[in-house]
C-alpha cells in the first residue's frame, strides 16, 4: 500500500520520489516498524533514564548560566 496523500510529516520527503521509490520507502518503513515494534514499546532502562535526566539538568544549568552571563 503506497503512502497516504494526507500524510504531512513525510510528504515533503516523498515529493521528489518516483511512485516506485515511494512504494519502496513505504515498504521499508513498515517492515522496520513491525520488526522493531517490541524494542520501541519497551520501557527505557533505569540507568539510561537517569543519564537522560542528568543531561537534561546539565543543559538547563548551562542555559541558565549563559543567560546570567549576558
Amino acid at each position: 500500500m503506497p503512502p497516504d496523500d494526507n500524510r504531512t510529516c513525510s510528504e515533503s520527503a516523498l515529493n521528489g520520489l518516483t511512485f516506485q521509490q515511494q512504494q519502496t520507502t513505504f515498504f521499508l518503513g513498515h517492515s522496520l516498524r513491525s520488526h522493531y515494534e517490541d524494542v520501541i514499546k519497551a520501557p527505557i532502562p533505569d540507568e539510561l533514564q537517569a543519564r537522560a535526566e542528568q543531561l537534561k539538568r546539565r543543559a538547563f544549568s548551562d542555559a541558565q548560566n549563559e543567560i546570567e552571563s549576558e
